[in-house]
């Protein structure tokens, strides 16, 4: 739960700069370098704890459980923080400003027909969505998360001898 929580912080921040980046390219980059760091933050976690409390050596399946919990303990972290965050300090600003984006991009001379319908298409979705049907949707992808990215670090992660 420890290394869990950890990592469920790097991940609410990592939402939030997301949450926050609609009007900036610097915060975006930040995000997406967390998003992309995200494994291997995990993976500094794992070879943390198979160094300390292990004796330096972890089997496959007790790497991938230890992965999976952490990664699951980071699913719920992260969720709980963004519910906060999208209900009670944004306010759906995320979403007006998404929004207001697309109306924006839809303006823009030149776009083909398809394009712009396709545009209009998320847009009225949007219209719809509400703070839950955000965090419900993160909560899922971070699930499927849990689910495929453990066992690939933990074959990184594992020693025998």
């Amino acid at each position: 739960m420890h290394y869990g929580t950890l990592l469920g912080l790097v991940w609410s921040v990592m939402y939030v700069l997301i949450f926050k980046s609609i009007a900036s390219p610097m915060l975006m980059s930040i995000a997406f370098a967390l998003y992309i760091g995200s494994p291997f933050i995990a993976a500094r976690y794992a070879k943390s704890f198979r160094d300390k409390e292990c004796g330096g050596v972890i089997k496959f399946p007790q790497a991938w459980t230890l992965l999976f919990c952490i990664y699951f303990c980071a699913t719920l972290f992260s969720t709980l923080s963004n519910y906060i965050y999208l209900n009670f300090f944004d306010q759906g600003s995320f979403l007006l400003n998404a929004y207001n984006l697309l109306g924006e991009t839809i303006a823009i001379p030149g776009i083909e027909e398809a394009a712009k319908e396709s545009l209009k298409a998320v847009q009225e979705l949007m219209q719809q969505m509400t703070t839950g049907d955000i965090v419900w949707s993160q909560f899922s992808n971070n699930v499927m998360s849990s689910l495929t990215v453990p066992p690939i670090i933990a074959l990184f992660i594992r020693k025998t001898y």
